[in-house]
């Protein structure tokens, strides 16, 4: 039944797989990150960690509305924008030694990311819901999932090459 569905689909299905992949990576490595790399005790890491995931969770409650106004289209490049914004600036306050406070603004760029994370997942079953027929719904959310799963084991195979290839 999935042949049913537009090709709006399969790309969101591509970005989820594509985000889902980022934000796991995220999630599995960023204590280490914020302690290690930039100098928070775990304690602190760990606070910042609960914040950005709280806030994100959080932002749920707002993300629909936020997606219902701005549309499927604008929604989600408006979120993914502001994800791509905001991680690539947290690799550069890793890669950049020199920088006073670090641990601070990765943290503050980690809770500033939690709305665009809570539009991304409501965005992709808007879309799901959107792009597939009443007759591949249940099938088009299924493999949703199935990417978001897929998405969170290739994050864990990509840390140690990123890892490796930044030293």
């Amino acid at each position: 039944v999935l042949k049913e569905t537009r090709a709006e689909y399969w790309g969101i299905q591509l970005i989820n797989f594509l985000d889902c992949t980022a934000y796991f990576s995220l999630l599995t490595i960023v204590a280490v990150f914020l302690s290690d790399d930039l100098g928070l005790n775990d304690r602190l890491a760990g606070y910042t960690i609960t914040a950005f995931t709280s806030a994100t969770s959080l932002m749920l409650l707002f993300s629909g509305m936020t997606t219902d106004w701005l549309g499927i289209r604008r929604g989600l490049n408006v979120a993914m924008w502001g994800s791509l914004f905001l991680r690539l600036a947290v690799v550069w306050v890793g890669l950049t030694p020199s920088l006073p406070h670090r641990g601070l603004i990765a943290g503050v760029l980690l809770v500033l990311m939690a709305p665009f994370m809570a539009a991304i997942q409501t965005i992709f079953q808007a879309a799901t819901n959107r792009y597939t027929t009443r007759r591949s719904r249940s099938a088009g959310f299924n493999l949703w999932y199935l990417f978001m799963n897929i998405g969170a084991a290739a994050a864990g195979f990509s840390i140690d090459i990123v890892r490796k290839w930044l030293h």
